[in-house]
């Protein structure tokens, strides 16, 4: 069990943990696209959080590790002059990171000055929201279509095997994100007040869909990399 674990989860865990920065860095986009139309600062002040943080792990760890992986020995490790350049790299992303932060500060910390206009037309999201159902959909064919044509036919059609899922993944990720980013301007609407009770009575909702879409979106990614293995061998063979 630990072995099978060992071949198909570390390469998921080795994925997350560097994603775990740009995941940060759209949290906090969203986090503070709703501190700015909530006029709320504690949002936009942890979504400035957020960003300081992915900047520290992503200039001093990610960036780092990465560069000692491609241009280092992994037995004799690194020379002096590689060494001493990729740590000067990192400090220089991180200065850059740190310049950009301020400004970001500077920005968004105080009070707008203007009041937000709310928007109430809904069509761009129910757009961007049938896009994801569609997009989700068909990451799940392509995931599972391997599988199930392997135990009809015996063997995996080459159209799966010539678009890897990962592009189905991408696809699929930035349909979700940009829902998600048009929901945020209709936060207002979905809140739990009496004003907006007429919302409430409604048993289905753009926001209900699309969090039903994140669990089979993180569902569906967690058995493709489970999956890969099998059809890059499969490719392997052609």
């Amino acid at each position: 069990m630990f072995m099978v674990c060992w071949h198909y989860c570390v390469p998921f865990l080795n994925f997350l943990y560097f994603a775990i920065g740009p995941i940060m860095i759209l949290w906090g986009a969203f986090v503070m696209k709703r501190g700015i139309n909530l006029y709320k600062r504690p949002l936009r002040d942890r979504a400035l959080i957020l960003w300081a943080l992915a900047i520290v792990k992503m200039c001093l760890f990610d960036i780092r590790g990465l560069s000692m992986d491609l241009f280092c020995d992994p037995i004799r490790g690194c020379g002096t002059n590689k060494f001493w350049a990729i740590n000067i790299m990192a400090l220089l992303c991180l200065g850059g990171g740190v310049y950009v932060w301020l400004y970001l500060f500077q920005k968004f910390h105080p009070e707008p000055k203007k009041y937000i206009a709310r928007p109430t037309n809904k069509i761009s999201l129910i757009r961007w929201t049938r896009m994801s159902v569609l997009t989700v959909s068909l990451f799940v064919i392509w995931v599972s279509g391997p599988w199930v044509t392997s135990l009809i036919m015996g063997s995996i059609p080459k159209l799966f095997l010539t678009f890897s899922w990962p592009y189905m993944s991408v696809l699929a990720l930035v349909s979700l994100l940009m829902a998600f980013w048009k929901l945020e301007d209709f936060q207002w609407l979905y809140s739990s007040t009496k004003s907006r009770a007429s919302e409430k009575k409604k048993v289905w909702i753009p926001k209900d869909t699309l969090w039903t879409l994140v669990f089979i979106y993180g569902f569906t990614v967690m058995l493709a990399f489970a999956s890969s293995r099998m059809i890059d061998e499969a490719a392997g063979r052609l």
